[in-house]
């Protein structure tokens, strides 16, 4: 359970919520140049990760160990276990940050939002977030339908394109990542 005195958000939790607003958005990332599918969530995720750290280690918060920890450290070290046999390690590189930056982003997020202010920031964040994305999607839709290409749509991989219906992206890298979220 995390403290949070007189209702303040800490750094750390500012981060956090700051990588939870950020999932919706795909551009901006200044680690887009080292990996063309990063975010600017991902850059949230590491600095609210270290906060998170730093505040563990000055005793500031408190980290309650669940059984679900240990499944996400088993499946984080059977990731680095198949980047080493895998055939392009590169790849198998970044799909282990990958995986590690999203359990990272769990337990924080499950340690943050057991504090009343920090989970009232989060339904705040998501939701707005979910307005952004819902704004992206009509606007794109719009220029969809005006007959104007956008970022906001998506392809439609095997199927002909038409100019009756689209897949929307919104602030996703694809359709199918707004579907998901």
């Amino acid at each position: 359970m995390i403290a949070l005195r007189r209702g303040d958000l800490t750094p750390a939790t500012i981060a956090w919520l700051a990588a939870v607003g950020a999932l919706a958005v795909r551009w901006g990332s200044p680690l887009s140049g080292l990996y063309s599918n990063a975010i600017l969530a991902d850059v949230f995720v590491a600095i609210a990760a270290l906060l998170f750290v730093v505040d563990l280690a000055r005793g500031r918060t408190r980290l309650v160990w669940r059984p679900w920890h240990l499944w996400l450290v088993a499946f984080i070290v059977w990731q680095a276990v198949a980047a080493v046999a895998a055939a392009d390690r590169h790849a198998a590189f970044k799909e282990l940050v990958l995986v590690a930056g999203l359990a990272v982003l769990a337990v924080i997020t499950a340690a943050l939002a057991e504090e009343r202010a920090a989970a009232r920031a989060l339904a705040r964040v998501v939701l707005a977030s979910v307005m952004l994305t819902f704004g992206l999607a009509v606007v794109g839709l719009a220029l969809f339908y005006a007959g104007q290409d956008t970022g906001l749509l998506g392809r439609y991989g095997d199927l002909a394109e038409s100019s009756s219906y689209t897949r929307v992206r919104a602030g996703f890298a694809s359709a199918p990542l707004l579907a998901s979220w």
